[in-house]
Formats: C-alpha cells, structure tokens, sequence
C-alpha cells in the first residue's frame, strides 16, 4: 500500500497531471515599439490557457507609466487599467485591447506591466502571470533647454534662460512652465 501511495503521489507531482502553472498561460504582447510623446499606443493582449484546469475570477490589470492619459480623454490620468475577464476554459483564448496616451521624455523607455491576476477550483490564493512591454519615446512635442551658469557665488543674483520649442506639427497650446527653486532661492522676475 505504502509503495502504491509513493508511486501515485509521484506521478501526480512529477508527472504535471494536476499542476497548474504560469508557465502554462500564454500572455502576448502585440504593439508598436517607439511612439512619439503625446500619441496613442494601442496594445493587441493574447490570453491563452494551457493549463488542465480552468482558471477561474481571471483579472486583467495594466500598469502604465507616470504621466500617462486616457485615450479617449486626455485631460483623465490613467495610472492603470484593470478589467474583469470571467473565467477561462482550458484551451481557452482571450484577446483584448488597450490603448492610452503616453508622455515621456525624448529618447526615454517606459514599461507597460501587464499582469494577469487569478485562481483556481479549489483554491482561494490568487495566482498572477506578468509581463512588461517596454516602449522608447522617439520625440517628444516640445523640448526645454535651460541655460544657467555652472557656478554662483552665495546671494548673487542667478538669470537662468528657459527655451522652450515645439517638434508638433501644429502649434502646442495652454502651456503651463513650472520652475521649482531649491531652498534658499528668492524669485526677483521672469519674461516673459
């Protein structure tokens, strides 16, 4: 009996035949891999699983970098994206689509995580598959230089030159500056 108990305990654990993994859940990223700041990124999301169990209260959450917005309303943040997707068969296929509007600076990576949270028949432990998609800001619609001297004497007054240019096609408009000084700092003017 007690040689049966080892060999069929053996062929369940080592054998895979009641194992559910990450490994066995396919998560797809299909989208561009440079955008320029300020456009939409859309992203094609392929679920498939492979497992012998159904994966059950599956969650879709997509994680996006600081200063991303909405896609259907720029002026809305959108920090991050979650989306309940029921359960999934084996063998099943999800496929979904998510876009946003991506800010950054020219020449920077951003990663979008996407990770998908869920559980199994019998289990209460939630369960996660991950995945980071990087993306390169090619340009960005405006570019700021600053032109400073490389060394101050204390209570010295400072002029610092700001040139701010626009790379959109159209003109950018509404712009805000915010200059942050470091204590012990005084503004006197600015012009414009």
């Amino acid at each position: 009996f007690f040689f049966l108990a080892v060999t069929y305990a053996a062929y369940i654990f080592l054998g895979g035949a009641n194992v559910v993994s990450s490994e066995n859940i396919d998560l797809e990223i299909t989208g561009p891999v440079s955008i320029n700041s300020g456009e939409k990124i859309t992203l094609l999301l392929d679920i498939r699983n492979r497992n012998r169990t159904p994966l059950d209260v599956v969650d879709l959450l997509v994680e996006y970098p600081k200063g991303t917005r909405s896609a259907e309303n720029a002026s809305q943040e959108l920090p991050r994206y979650r989306e309940g997707l029921g359960t999934i068969e084996v063998g099943g296929e999800v496929h979904k689509t998510v876009s946003a509007l991506l800010f950054g600076e020219e020449r920077s990576s951003l990663d979008v995580s996407v990770t998908l949270e869920y559980r199994v028949k019998g289990s209460s432990a939630v369960f996660y598959k991950r995945s980071v998609y990087p993306v390169t800001i090619t340009s960005s619609p405006l570019t700021v230089r600053a032109d400073h001297p490389s060394e101050v004497a204390s209570g010295d007054p400072v002029t610092l030159t700001l040139t701010l240019s626009s790379n959109a096609p159209q003109g950018v408009e509404n712009l805000l500056l915010k200059v942050e000084y470091p204590p012990g700092f005084a503004f006197k003017s600015a012009s414009p």
